[in-house]
């Protein structure tokens, strides 16, 4: 099942405080993309009240490793699911029963190879490609197995629209404005 169904917003957020707002915001899913170790079990605790699915950036978490212990305490803790770059974790986290979003950065046509190539050998619930404009990398991407996620620099509805519309099952912004679609 597509988690994302109905939901094609995703909160993103980088702060305590628009992760405050994104509980009470209409997406179901929130990205946390940066934090600390010593407050992950408390925004857990506060997604799952909320009746929100919280994912968690591991690259970008400090005091917490880029390592298989880092995936086995944060699955310990509750959240929902993981984003990566690194295929290790993706593999580690899906291994867990974790949901999945690898993030790709595309720049070129070589790194639309790279990424496609990645994700034949881990295997994502998600990929999620940056920047969320790319409409002709995301066309490419849904075309494969794995549902693909805009996210970065999608600011208004029609940027987001452009992004569903290429293929994206959802799109990831920090533009809260758009949390209420």
């Amino acid at each position: 099942m597509d988690i994302f169904c109905g939901g094609k917003i995703i909160s993103a957020v980088r702060s305590r405080y628009e992760f405050e707002k994104a509980l009470y915001a209409k997406p179901e899913n929130i990205f946390l993309l940066s934090g600390t170790l010593l407050e992950l079990a408390h925004l857990s605790l506060m997604a799952k009240e909320h009746g929100k699915r919280l994912f968690l950036h591991l690259d970008m978490i400090d005091g917490l490793g880029k390592d298989s212990a880092a995936v086995e305490f944060v699955a310990r803790l509750g959240f929902f699911g993981i984003i990566s770059t690194r295929g290790n974790i993706i593999k580690q986290a899906k291994s867990l029963g974790l949901c999945t979003v690898q993030r790709f950065f595309i720049v070129d046509g070589q790194s639309v190879k790279t990424a496609l190539e990645t994700i034949t050998q881990t295997k994502p619930s998600y990929a999620e490609l940056m920047p969320g404009l790319a409409t002709k990398a995301i066309k490419e991407f849904s075309a494969e197995q794995t549902p693909i996620i805009a996210g970065g620099l999608i600011q208004s509805h029609e940027e987001a629209r452009l992004a569903i519309d290429a293929g994206a099952v959802a799109v990831s912004t920090s533009e809260r404005s758009l949390w209420e679609l």
